[in-house]
C-alpha cells in the first residue's frame, strides 16, 4: 500500500499508477490539459478531490474507490473506465469531457449516493458509451449547464435519477 501523504500535484506529463494500493491521504491535482492520470493499480479516492486537468483511465486490472459522500473525482478531460470492478458506492465524478466504459463487464457500477455528472463547455459535444450496460451503470447522473449536444453512443442505464438542468442556449441529448 502506498499513501499520498499531504497534497500532491503534477504539473506537466502523465502519472501512471501501475500495480498495488495507492490511497490517498490528501487531495491529488494534475495541471494542464496533458497532466493525466491512469490507474493500472487500486486508486482509493479517500474522502478527498482529485482534481485531473486532462484525461482519467483505468486500465488492465486498474480500478478506483469512491466510497465517502465528501470525495470528488473532478476531469476535466476524457474519462476512460476501462479496467478492473471499480467501486462507486459515494461521492462525486465530474466529467469534463467524453465518458467511456470498457474493460471488464462490472468495471463501473454506481450505486448508493454516488452521482456522476456531465459538465463540459458550452458548444462542444459530449459522448458518453457504455460497452456492458446495464451491468456497468451510472447511479444518478446529473447533466449540468446543457448548451452543448450529449451524444449517447450506446444503451446506458441510470440506476437512481437523471437530472439535466441549467443552460440558456441550444441542446440536444441525442
Amino acid at each position: 500500500v502506498t499513501n499520498f501523504s499531504a497534497t500532491a500535484a503534477i504539473s506537466s506529463g502523465a502519472l501512471f499508477l501501475s500495480g498495488g494500493t495507492f490511497t490517498l491521504t490528501g487531495p491529488l491535482t494534475t495541471v494542464g490539459a496533458n497532466a493525466h492520470l491512469t490507474v493500472g493499480g487500486t486508486l482509493n479516492l479517500g474522502s478527498f478531490t482529485t482534481t485531473v486537468g486532462g484525461n482519467f483511465a483505468t486500465t488492465g486490472a486498474g480500478v478506483f474507490q469512491s466510497a465517502i459522500a465528501t470525495t470528488q473525482l473532478n476531469v476535466t478531460g476524457n474519462v476512460s473506465i476501462a479496467g478492473g470492478a471499480s467501486t462507486a458506492t459515494a461521492g462525486q465524478l465530474q466529467v469534463g469531457r467524453n465518458f467511456v466504459q470498457g474493460g471488464a463487464a462490472n468495471a463501473f457500477v454506481a450505486s448508493g449516493t454516488h452521482r456522476t455528472l456531465i459538465s463540459g463547455s458550452a458548444g462542444v459535444a459530449q459522448n458518453i458509451t457504455f460497452a456492458n450496460a446495464p451491468t456497468s451503470r451510472f447511479n444518478r447522473l446529473d447533466i449540468v449547464d446543457i448548451t452543448r449536444n450529449i451524444v449517447i453512443q450506446s444503451n446506458v442505464f441510470v440506476a437512481d435519477t437523471l437530472l439535466m438542468r441549467g443552460g440558456s442556449g441550444a441542446s440536444n441529448l441525442i
